[in-house]
């Protein structure tokens, strides 16, 4: 947002090879910040770092494509809502909905999942399944660990959960399971 006064941007600092940073004050810095930065040909380190807790990085293109439009080619598809029955799994009637999107061409963006019962609920570690296999490396929702209102309509997560394709869009089926997922005791 330009017109935002503490926006910060990544330069090279050549002598180190390095980035650092400085804080851009104006509309032509974030322009420059948007336009990306140029890297020789070669090997090359990016790190990520967070300045705020809980940042996350949403997207990174690289091309060696002159004539790359990063925003359309990570275009997302739609966003669909998915619904599922999980009363099975939490031992009472209960229905998970979540979103999802296609995500460039071949990953999936799930977001927002919401557990809705009539029953308090505990859940720890969604894990996200295509053709009944579960990525290891798709941690995000394993740190969930929350104890679920009756009747909320809230997300038990905020963060989106990027998931490769397997067969492609038109023939991956998804399911979902927890760790755990049971009645809150009575205190």
């Amino acid at each position: 947002d330009p017109n935002q006064t503490y926006i910060w941007k990544p330069e090279i600092n050549n002598a180190n090879d390095m980035f650092v940073w400085n804080k851009a004050t104006t509309a032509n810095d974030v322009a420059s910040l948007l336009n990306g930065v140029t890297l020789t040909a070669g090997a090359h380190y990016v790190e990520f770092r967070c300045r705020e807790a809980n940042t996350r990085l949403d997207a990174i293109a690289i091309s060696t494509s002159d004539s790359f439009e990063g925003s359309d080619s990570l275009a997302e598809s739609e966003e669909k809502m998915l619904t599922f029955d999980m009363s099975e799994q939490c031992g009472v009637p209960a229905t998970m909905e979540i979103r999802v999107s296609i995500y460039g061409e071949d990953e999936y963006r799930f977001r927002l999942p919401v557990l809705k019962s009539e029953t308090p609920l505990t859940v720890r570690k969604l894990d996200i399944y295509v053709n009944n296999i579960a990525d290891p490396s798709n941690t995000t929702y394993h740190l969930l660990n929350a104890d679920i209102p009756a009747n909320s309509t809230e997300p038990m997560q905020r963060g989106s959960l990027i998931v490769r394709s397997d067969k492609g869009s038109a023939v991956d089926e998804f399911s979902f399971a927890f760790q755990d997922c049971a009645a809150t005791p009575a205190p």
